[in-house]
Formats: structure tokens, C-alpha cells, sequence
């Protein structure tokens, strides 16, 4: 398990609701690479409750997609955008109780990347999504979204 450090990816004025320490109101997540696997927990608490003491379905889909999108800068190593996200809702998900979140690559076909996630409570899988990323050109990453990675997997032949 290695954490990933988010100054690699992120920039400074950056104020995303699922990962930036900045954000009052967002979620500051961490991730961790574990070997084929993205992975963060959470605790979420009742300001993010749709029913009474249950996650809102639209917090279930930002954490799918945020985990996502650190698979896609982490597993590939350039920026990429959600083109298509279709989540699952297998059980309720308590919302004083705490979430592993486990994203991976799949595949990528061309600049496009599918991902497959899903959110532990308790040992069992509460959500699952399967997303589509469009993958920015190497120069747009490094540029526009300061995502500067090393192990860059070469999309080319795909």
C-alpha cells in the first residue's frame, strides 16, 4: 500500500469537493495504490444523508467517479474527464459508518478509459459503477491540469 501524493497531480489553487484539503465542504479524500487497485476510505456523517441515516444516492455517485478519476491520473498518469458513469445500487449505504472505496483500470480503447468501482460498508459491496473517461493528450495534462506522472502508459496502440 503506497499513498498517493496529491501535489503530483493536483494544483495549488485546486478546490475539488472529493480530494482537495481546501475544500470546507468536500469529502479529503486520500487514495492508495494497491497494485491493481485504487483504494480510499471514508466516514461519511449526516450531511451527506439522503433518507435518515442513509447516504444520498448523488454522494454514492461523486465517490464512484472520484475514485475513478484517481485510477485514471494514477493507473495511466495523465488527466482524463467523465464521459459516461452508471452506478449501481446494490443496498443502502449508513452514513455513520465507514466506506472502503476500490477503483481499477479495466481497459482503454483509443483515449477513452473504463473503469470499474465500488463502495465496501460492512464487507459488501453497497454500489458498484462502471465509468468511461476521455483521456487528455500528454501536453494537455501536463499544461492544463499540472498532472505530471512518470509511469505514463502508452495509449497509442490501443
Amino acid at each position: 500500500m503506497k499513498k498517493i501524493e496529491k501535489e503530483l497531480w493536483t494544483k495549488k489553487d485546486d478546490f475539488c469537493f472529493g480530494c482537495s484539503e481546501k475544500n470546507p465542504i468536500g469529502l479529503k479524500l486520500d487514495f492508495y495504490d494497491m497494485g491493481d487497485y485504487i483504494e480510499t476510505q471514508w466516514l461519511p456523517n449526516k450531511n451527506y444523508e439522503g433518507w435518515q441515516g442513509v447516504l444520498h444516492g448523488g454522494i454514492i455517485a461523486t465517490l464512484l467517479d472520484e475514485i475513478g478519476g484517481w485510477v485514471v491520473v494514477s493507473k495511466i498518469g495523465i488527466a482524463g474527464m467523465t464521459v459516461e458513469l452508471n452506478v449501481r445500487y446494490h443496498k443502502q449505504i449508513s452514513s455513520n459508518q465507514l466506506l472502503t472505496l476500490r477503483g481499477k483500470l479495466v481497459d482503454i480503447k483509443k483515449n477513452i478509459a473504463f473503469i470499474q468501482a465500488e463502495i465496501i460498508q460492512n464487507d459488501i459491496v453497497k454500489a458498484s459503477g462502471i465509468s468511461k473517461y476521455f483521456l487528455f493528450d500528454q501536453k494537455t495534462s501536463r499544461e492544463q491540469y499540472q498532472v505530471i506522472n512518470n509511469n505514463l502508459k502508452s495509449i497509442e496502440n490501443n
